[in-house]
C-alpha cells in the first residue's frame, strides 16, 4: 500500500514539474512567456475573416515566447498595453492598415470573444470601416491586415504604433508676380512626426519641410524647401478642425520666401479647393 501511495505521489510530483515547461525554459533564457508570443508571417493576413482564421492556425502553433525587449517596446504603446492585459482566457485580435497598401495608420482591437473567429471578424470589420472612409475621402487604396491574435504578435513593435498617415496639401507659391499652384500628398517621416515630404499629383517629390507645434499646440512654426531648394522659407502653421474619421487635422500655413510667400491649406479641407 505504501508503495502504491509513493508511486502516485511521484506521478503527481512529476506532473507538477512538467505542467509548465515553457516557464522553466523562459526563466533560464530571460524570456517572459506569460505576456506575449511572436511568430512571423510570410504574407499579410488581409483575407476574409473565416479564411484568415484558418490560415493563421499553422503559424500559431509555431509561435515562441517574445523577448523581453520586444515586450518592453509594445508595453510602451498604451493601445497595445491595455489590449495585452485583457482577459487571456478569451479571444482577442488587432487589425491595422497594411503599410504596403497605403501610407496611413489605423488600428482596431477586439477582446472578450468566445472564439478566435469572432474576435478576428470584429477587429477586421472595425479596421475595414476606417480604411473605407479613408479610401473614399482621400482616394487611397488602404487595406487592413491581422497583426496580433491572443497575445501573439506577427510584426515588429513599430507596426503597432499610431501615426498620422499622408494627407492632402494645396499650396500657392507667389514670387516675382508669378503664382504657381502645387497640390499633392504630404507624408510625415521620423519617429517624432515632425519632418515631412510633399509629393505632387504627378508622383514627384517636390518639397521637404519640418513642423514644430510646440508640444501639441494649435499654432507652430514651419520651414519648407521646394524644387531643390530654389524656393524656401519659414513661417507659421495653424491647426484647425480635427477629422475623427480620417484621424488628421485641417489647417493653414503662411511661409515667407526671399521674393514672396507660400500659402498652404492642408488636411481634408484641401480637397475642397479646386
Amino acid at each position: 500500500m505504501r508503495k502504491i501511495i509513493f508511486v502516485l505521489f511521484g506521478v503527481v510530483l512529476l506532473s507538477g514539474c512538467v505542467s509548465n515547461p515553457v516557464n522553466q525554459l523562459t526563466s533560464t533564457l530571460g524570456i517572459d512567456s506569460a505576456e506575449a508570443y511572436r511568430v512571423s508571417l510570410p504574407y499579410s493576413m488581409n483575407d476574409q475573416a473565416w479564411n484568415t482564421n484558418d490560415l493563421i492556425k499553422p503559424y500559431m502553433r509555431k509561435r515562441k515566447p517574445a523577448q523581453s525587449g520586444f515586450i518592453n517596446d509594445i508595453r510602451n504603446i498604451k493601445f497595445v498595453d491595455r489590449w495585452l492585459d485583457r482577459d487571456s482566457n478569451k479571444s482577442k485580435a488587432i487589425f491595422a492598415i497594411d503599410p504596403q497598401s497605403c501610407k496611413d495608420s489605423s488600428r482596431y482591437a477586439s477582446w472578450n470573444f468566445r472564439t478566435d473567429l469572432a474576435a478576428i471578424t470584429r477587429a477586421k470589420d472595425g479596421c475595414d470601416k476606417t480604411a473605407q472612409k479613408t479610401n473614399e475621402q482621400l482616394g487611397k487604396a488602404c487595406k487592413c491586415r491581422l497583426v496580433a491574435l491572443n497575445d501573439t504578435f506577427f510584426y515588429n513593435a513599430n507596426t503597432y504604433k499610431q501615426h498620422t498617415g499622408s494627407f492632402p496639401w494645396v499650396m500657392e507659391v507667389v514670387e516675382s508676380d508669378q503664382t504657381i499652384k502645387i497640390s499633392g500628398m504630404v507624408s510625415l517621416v521620423g519617429d517624432k512626426q515632425e519632418r515631412f515630404n510633399l509629393v505632387n499629383d504627378s508622383g514627384r517629390n517636390v518639397c521637404s519641410g519640418r513642423f514644430d507645434f510646440n508640444k501639441g499646440g494649435s499654432k507652430g512654426d514651419i520651414s519648407l524647401s521646394c524644387f531643390d531648394d530654389k524656393i524656401n522659407g519659414d513661417g507659421e502653421v495653424l491647426r484647425a478642425e480635427y477629422n475623427k474619421d480620417l484621424r488628421m487635422y485641417s489647417g493653414t500655413a503662411l511661409i515667407k520666401t526671399k521674393k514672396g510667400e507660400m500659402r498652404v491649406v492642408y488636411g481634408p479641407n484641401a480637397l475642397k479647393i479646386k
